[in-house]
């Protein structure tokens, strides 16, 4: 027989994803993303981000409210912003984030940037049915699926905010 302690615990990948159009140059729209007024004006006061690799970044979570800190892991100026964070109360509950801007052509004057945020965290199947009271993995639903809802709000107080400055 098996020692059950070398089976690994099966796992799924939840993922959320928001794509928007914001009337802003992807230069406005990355001071934003990654300049503490820019993100405390959208992601809530005393937000704070440093902008380079492995520097800190801490908020409010955009679904509950709760304290998420965490660390840039990549990025590439008014590209692309990929970042790992956690409930300070929590951090077993980490996520990743990558926030990509695309420049589209715009008809008229003004410029467009495509914001597309996709959030991933790997979790226990056990620990996802356990939650949703159920032991069948087939029947797991997301549980980052208010996310993608909170990450389109978010994104439209981006996009209000470049419009004000």
């Amino acid at each position: 027989m098996a020692d059950q302690s070398d089976t690994p615990t099966p796992t799924e990948t939840e993922r959320a994803i928001s794509e928007i159009e914001i009337d802003a140059d992807c230069e406005r729209v990355w001071q934003a993303l990654t300049t503490d007024d820019g993100l405390s004006a959208w992601f809530g006061p005393d937000s704070t981000i440093d902008p380079t690799d492995g520097g800190a970044i801490s908020t409010p979570d955009i679904a509950t409210g709760r304290p998420r800190v965490g660390y840039v892991t990549e990025l590439e100026p008014e590209r692309r912003l990929d970042f790992v964070w956690w409930p300070t109360d929590d951090p077993e509950q980490h996520s990743s984030v990558s926030i990509t801007l695309t420049p589209r052509p715009s008809n008229g004057s003004n410029p467009i940037t495509i914001v597309r945020v996709v959030e991933e965290r790997i979790v226990p199947v056990p620990v996802m049915a356990s939650a949703l009271g159920t032991t069948s993995a087939s029947v797991v639903a997301s549980s980052l699926g208010n996310s993608a809802w909170a990450w389109r709000g978010a994104m439209l107080a981006v996009g209000t905010h470049v419009a004000r400055v």
